[in-house]
């Protein structure tokens, strides 16, 4: 396998994963004011909340409930956009492969490159935004 195309496919799905882990809330979400976490929450009607695999609701963890868990725009934004940067990155692949060869694997690695300095920048935006800024 070339370690071109093993960056491809890891900046694919290694940010693709990690922000539908951070849907599922995270440690800075306690950070975030009432007022900001109200408007940053999606609505009740809205559209996205059918795409995605979680629901808001309260986080149970030995029969206590701990906590609640928001979909927040931002977060869910961020996993639509990565599931459907894989989605294309994916069927470029398969088309690259079998029919004809039109992307060269150096430039795959830096769209794989890309997407993880994408994620990086994204998680420290939430997090100086929830820490930092205590908005």
């Amino acid at each position: 396998m070339n370690w071109y195309l093993l960056l491809y496919l890891v900046g694919l799905v290694f940010p693709l994963l990690n922000y539908l882990v951070d849907l599922n809330g995270n440690n800075f979400d306690a950070h975030f004011s009432d007022n900001a976490l109200k408007k940053m929450r999606l609505k009740e009607n809205s559209i996205l909340k059918k795409l995605v695999p979680f629901k808001d609701g309260s986080v149970i963890k030995n029969g206590v409930e701990v906590g609640y868990r928001y979909l927040l725009y931002p977060r869910v934004l961020a996993y639509l956009i990565q599931l459907i940067i894989v989605f294309v990155g994916l069927v470029s692949l398969l088309i690259n492969y079998t029919i004809a060869e039109f992307i060269n694997d150096y430039c795959m690695a830096i769209v794989g490159g890309i997407s993880i300095s994408i994620w990086v920048v994204y998680t420290l935006i939430i997090n100086i935004c929830s820490q930092g800024l205590h908005l």
